[in-house]
């Protein structure tokens, strides 16, 4: 699908005067590459009798900010889902360790602007830990070698001023060095008890 556009302006360099453009929608982002390889080669139009050059721009543009772009999204931003819209996947569906994953039509989806009540943080609840390792001399601590023998942590939730030291049921995770350093010692060494290596702590229950 193609629509032309003769109210927008392209800001590449200081003085230019494209007005008028063309809009094309492909079915698959991976196709976008291959559109701008046929439009810097040259194409012929219905009343051109040669083939000609065409400008592509936007290209690079990844395809989630495209989206969020089109249907006006702000990163971090409230969207909201009107009843009767949408299906919630079960457990058994689900691709990630979200609380929540469902299926709807991007149509139905409502972006909220940040502004009044829209323009809150949600109360994120936040899990920030490090860890201490029983380190050898000389050696930085690998996970599969040296046995954490600290665990820091600390649980909030956005807005509060309270933090607290406790377990958390899916918080979001944080700390210093969490991806490189803190994590993967961790999840190694309590992989037997544990389960599989993964982002999600709850209470532990007792026996």
């Amino acid at each position: 699908m193609v629509k032309y556009h003769d109210d927008r302006k392209s800001i590449m360099g200081y003085n230019t005067s494209h007005t008028r453009f063309f809009q094309v929608y492909v079915s698959m982002p991976t196709m976008i590459p291959q559109l701008k390889r046929i439009m810097d080669e040259g194409i012929t139009l219905p009343g051109m009798y040669e083939s000609t050059s065409l400008q592509p721009f936007e290209t690079n543009v990844p395809f989630v900010l495209r989206f969020m772009i089109d249907q006006e999204i702000t990163g971090a931003g409230w969207l909201s889902l009107p009843a009767n819209s949408y299906r919630l996947r079960p457990e058994s569906e689900k691709k990630t360790h979200c609380q929540l994953e469902l299926d709807i039509s991007y149509k139905e989806i409502v972006a909220r602007k940040p502004e009044g009540e829209w323009s809150k943080v949600a109360p994120l609840r936040v899990l920030s830990f490090d860890i201490e390792c029983q380190g050898r001399k000389g050696y930085f601590p690998e996970a599969e070698k040296d046995p954490v023998i600290q665990i820091a942590n600390c649980v909030s939730v956005y807005g509060d001023k309270v933090r607290q030291r406790r377990a958390s049921e899916q918080p979001r995770t944080t700390g210093s060095n969490r991806a490189v350093q803190s994590a993967p010692p961790l999840f190694t060494q309590c992989g037997s008890a544990c389960g599989p290596p993964n982002t999600r702590f709850a209470r532990r229950r007792r026996s």
